[in-house]
């Protein structure tokens, strides 16, 4: 695919949790880090970038999910490049949950145009996580304060350099004390984007997961039980939190399927397709979903490739493609464009349009109008 797409450079891969199955590892002397990633990944020069990992639910059905994030800093961690960590301090211990920055595809690392990257373990919203680790909401609602408190720290950050790199000089005319704003370099974008990855969706059109997903996003959900019984529940509350926060996008593996919605200013980009298709116990009814998603694709193995560009205007895109693996074919696409005063509006959205197209055995070609790819930001599996 990268070389189809005369792609010279991948910034980083993100694993979104599930990375071994069906338990996870043994140890960080486990020889799947050498047989599944290493001698799979690595043979490829290109890919040859960071590797940040999210920890999903089959992970962690041991309670070992320890090893994976411990294997950061082993010997045998090929070049460091299996990364539970961000970018700061390298010395400071690996752990489930962090954040790092990565620069527009086509502006240097110097530049505000960042996106800022959050990695959250989401394992709380499962019941069986829960068993293994009986106070992982406990775990999850110190954590959740800490992202949203990092969040805003982060903010504060990209503002003040917004406003070092806006400037402004004094008008000529003594008539006037107003400054007369400098308007930014061309190219320079003056916001960042704020994506957040977990493992388990929001939101699903999947039986199995459904409930998962209300658990994850609502302070309080109803589910039935196993008699029948309507349920309710004290949920995660993860979406209230994120809608605060400002965050553009979320992705999530779990389900193994491809899939896309936009919920209250939020795009919930699901790619749990890259070994196999399909939703665990099947498609859930429609009187059970209380907001189905806007497209998915349940028959085809891939994943997303994703960038952020700058315009000369200094707003900034963000465009994620869906990739079907075999013929490297884009079947989906999601551009959003980010203005100066952090507004999003949607530049590229034709979702329910290949609705359609995606119940067809034949993989549609690539949509319409799709320029040239620019260096990549990030490639997600």
């Amino acid at each position: 695919f990268l070389d189809q797409r005369n792609v010279e450079r991948i910034d980083f891969l993100m694993f979104l949790g599930d990375n071994f199955y069906p338990s996870g590892v043994t140890g960080v002397d486990d020889k799947r880090f050498r047989e599944q990633w290493a001698e799979a990944f690595l043979a490829h020069k290109k890919l040859h970038v960071p590797y940040k990992v999210v920890i999903g639910n089959h992970d962690m059905q041991r309670g070992n999910q320890v090893h994976q994030i411990n294997f950061s800093d082993d010997t045998r961690n090929t070049y460091g490049l299996w990364q539970h960590r961000g970018e700061g301090d390298p010395s400071a211990p690996a752990q489930n949950c962090y954040d790092f920055q990565c620069a527009a595809s086509n502006q240097s690392r110097s530049g505000v145009a960042l996106a800022n990257f959050f990695v959250i373990d989401t394992c709380a919203a499962q019941y069986n996580c829960r068993r293994v680790e009986p106070k992982i909401e406990e775990r999850f609602a110190r954590e959740q304060e800490q992202l949203y408190a990092r969040m805003k720290d982060l903010d504060a950050q990209t503002a003040a350099a917004r406003e070092m790199l806006s400037g402004s000089s004094v008008n000529d005319d003594t008539s006037s004390s107003s400054p007369t704003p400098t308007p930014p370099t061309a190219g320079t974008a003056l916001t960042a984007w704020s994506i957040v990855c977990g493992h388990h969706g929001m939101y699903t059109n999947g039986r199995g997961h459904h409930t998962e997903g209300l658990c994850l996003r609502s302070s309080e959900y109803s589910s039935p039980t196993s008699r029948g019984e309507i349920k309710t529940s004290n949920g995660l509350g993860l979406e209230e939190k994120l809608v605060a926060a400002g965050v553009d996008a979320y992705y999530c593996g779990h389900d193994h399927v491809a899939q896309c919605t936009r919920e209250k200013g939020i795009d919930h980009i699901g790619t749990g397709n890259a070994i196999e298709c399909g939703y665990y116990q099947g498609h859930a009814p429609s009187s059970v979903l209380i907001r189905p998603v806007d497209w998915l694709e349940d028959r085809h193995r891939g994943f997303t490739f994703n960038r952020i560009v700058v315009n000369d205007d200094g707003t900034s895109d963000w465009i994620c493609e869906f990739i079907e693996g075999r013929s490297s074919n884009v079947v989906q696409m999601v551009q959003r464009r980010k203005a100066h005063d952090g507004s999003v509006r949607i530049v590229k959205n034709d979702l329910a349009a290949t609705v359609a197209k995606a119940a067809k055995d034949k993989l549609p070609a690539p949509p319409a109008g799709i320029a040239p790819p620019s260096p990549p930001l990030a490639m997600k599996r």
